[in-house]
């Protein structure tokens, strides 16, 4: 969960760190870190998106001989522990590019820069030595999916599709519904590395022509050109980036309330909503809901009302 939307300067800078400056400095070294971690992936998770770019780091010492499937770095950051997240290691000949196992990042230390290591879906091929560049990457496999029938291009092939559609097993392919549009997961895109296509009926992947898509970044919708011979239902395989590699404000904004959700429970651990300690009562707005109710707290709907223009 190594993702930091806020760093903690930015929030000892905030209004809130410097009204509960020393509730923050009692916190354990690297606490504040994690609570920020926290709330930075709350954001992800209300919006079913990544929001933040996957960053570039090193190798760190003592660095990975192929064959290991451990790859110590000297910043996880802009990670996560789901599936589809990809690092690019090395350069030139040795540069290969390799999965993460999900729920494979080891942080090693909640300091900056936050070194740990990847765990690897595969083993790697070569030697990599310390310095070594680690590019964080998505590789996403998905169904594609119909044009719509209205479109006038529908019936349009190229001379590669006619090549391709009687090695697929006959002109009846050239009739069969066709992609014109893909959406990747993530967005904003910032580019696409490379895309294979495999058709419904193979496990075969050939490569599509990356500088012909027609593409429009803010949503990462790719369209194919004419003539471009993708059938329905086959497989794409997209090898990009995307996110925002300068965190917005209001998402910055929604990671404070959610730590701000957290740090509540300096005054309020058991999350009662009225306490009275001797001549003192203390009524905690914890929600819109009254006593007793499960609605969200102020904070959390705070958050939300930031993160809604990015919510999927």
């Amino acid at each position: 969960m190594p993702l930091l939307y806020m760093t903690p300067d930015e929030v000892q800078e905030h209004p809130l760190g410097m009204a509960l400056a020393a509730q923050i400095a009692s916190l354990p070294s690297g606490a504040l870190d994690k609570l920020l971690m926290l709330a930075s992936k709350r954001c992800n998770t209300y919006t079913k998106r990544r929001l933040q770019a996957p960053q570039s780091t090193t190798v760190a010492s003592p660095g990975a001989t192929a064959g290991s499937t451990s790859l110590p770095v000297t910043s996880t950051l802009g990670t996560d522990n789901l599936e589809e997240f990809a690092v690019m290691v090395g350069t030139g000949g040795a540069m290969e590019t390799i999965l993460l196992q999900p729920g494979g990042i080891q942080v090693s230390s909640y300091t900056a820069p936050y070194p740990g290591t990847f765990t690897l879906a595969s083993p790697l091929v070569n030697n990599h030595e310390p310095g070594d560049p680690v590019v964080g990457i998505y590789i996403e496999t998905r169904k594609t999916g119909s044009s719509s029938d209205t479109d006038i291009y529908e019936d349009v092939v190229t001379q590669q599709a006619q090549i391709a559609a009687v090695h697929g097993g006959g002109y009846d392919f050239l009739n069969a519904d066709r992609t014109r549009y893909h959406w990747l997961d993530q967005y904003p895109l910032i580019g696409i590395l490379g895309m294979l296509h495999a058709y419904p009926y193979t496990a075969e992947y050939q490569a599509v022509d990356v500088p012909s898509l027609l593409i429009t970044p803010n949503v990462s919708r790719v369209k194919f050109p004419v003539g471009t011979f993708i059938l329905a239902n086959g497989l794409l395989k997209t090898t990009y980036t995307a996110g925002y590699e300068i965190i917005p404000d209001d998402i910055q904004e929604a990671v404070i309330n959610y730590l701000k959700e957290d740090l509540s429970n300096f005054v309020n651990p058991y999350g009662v909503a009225q306490q009275t300690q001797g001549k003192r009562a203390v009524v905690f707005n914890r929600s819109t809901g009254g006593a007793g109710s499960t609605a969200k707290s102020l904070n959390v709907q705070a958050a939300e009302a930031a993160l809604e223009g990015y919510k999927r």
